[in-house]
């Protein structure tokens, strides 16, 4: 991803507006809406991350039987793919 700024902006859009439960299907109930979730998924943390800790996916991926949570072990924390490689 190129240095832009609309990047941050975009992605701080996606945070703001991603509840899964803000619809009429699941009148805000988060539970319910992660209970609804029937594709395979990997929820892949930083282990030292400060905004997506290990124990939100656990949380997340226990409603749903075929999704995963493994951590990853970086200093990065959930940058690691992006702060700590060779393609800056």
């Amino acid at each position: 991803m190129k240095k832009d700024a609309n990047n941050i902006l975009s992605m701080m859009s996606s945070w703001q507006n991603g509840d899964i439960s803000a619809n009429s299907l699941h009148e805000e109930n988060f539970d319910r809406a992660l209970g609804g979730i029937t594709a395979k998924g990997i929820v892949m943390p930083g282990r030292t991350g400060p905004y997506f800790p290990p124990e939100d996916s656990d949380y997340e991926v226990f409603e749903d039987a075929e999704a995963q949570s493994r951590p990853i072990e970086s200093v990065c924390g959930h940058f690691r793919f992006r702060a700590c490689s060779d393609n800056k």
